[in-house]
């Protein structure tokens, strides 16, 4: 890693290819958040919901669904990794990973379908995830977020979240 405009020229020669910046976000606040508009209902995800948990990553990510289930399967057998899914009328509408380390939880793959974005739903559903890990004892979470995303940083950043390092990602055609 390193930040875009340093060795930029030097990778360039070597073959590399600039894909995009990430933020490494920390929140330390200890203190639980209040969400009084609560319209969701959270649970651990099950086998049955791997499906539902599929379409999000389909919907959110691109990702195809046979090139998630056995990623699925083996995040719901990992005890490293609590899965949260959303429900909005029974329906599964959002889910977010977290990891847990030492003293951290490390929160990733955040996703609300995207027609209920911009609702409210992802601050529903990161304040959910925010609470549970300190429930468990995590005083700090982390997560990344791609720095072009607005949006995210936004919602990360008026959740408590500050930035912690920038990332920059390169990638090379190996065959060259």
């Amino acid at each position: 890693s390193s930040p875009a405009d340093n060795n930029t020229d030097w990778l360039k020669a070597k073959g590399y290819t600039y894909m995009h910046r990430e933020y490494h976000m920390q929140r330390k606040d200890s203190n639980p958040l209040l969400d009084h508009r609560t319209t969701l209902e959270f649970r651990i995800p099950e086998e049955l919901d791997i499906p539902a948990l599929q379409n999000m990553d389909a919907l959110c990510f691109g990702k195809k669904p046979h090139e998630t289930e056995e990623r699925f399967q083996q995040l719901l057998a990992d005890r490293s990794y609590h899965l949260v899914i959303a429900f909005q009328n029974k329906v599964p509408i959002g889910k977010a990973h977290l990891r847990w380390e030492e003293n951290e939880a490390i929160l990733s793959d955040i996703a609300i379908v995207p027609h209920l974005q911009g609702q409210g739903l992802g601050t529903q559903l990161i304040t959910y995830c925010i609470n549970f890990a300190l429930s468990e004892g995590k005083p700090q979470i982390a997560l990344d977020v791609e720095t072009k995303n607005k949006r995210a940083l936004d919602l990360y950043t008026k959740l408590g979240f500050l930035t912690h390092n920038a990332c920059d990602y390169w990638k090379i055609d190996i065959d060259k």
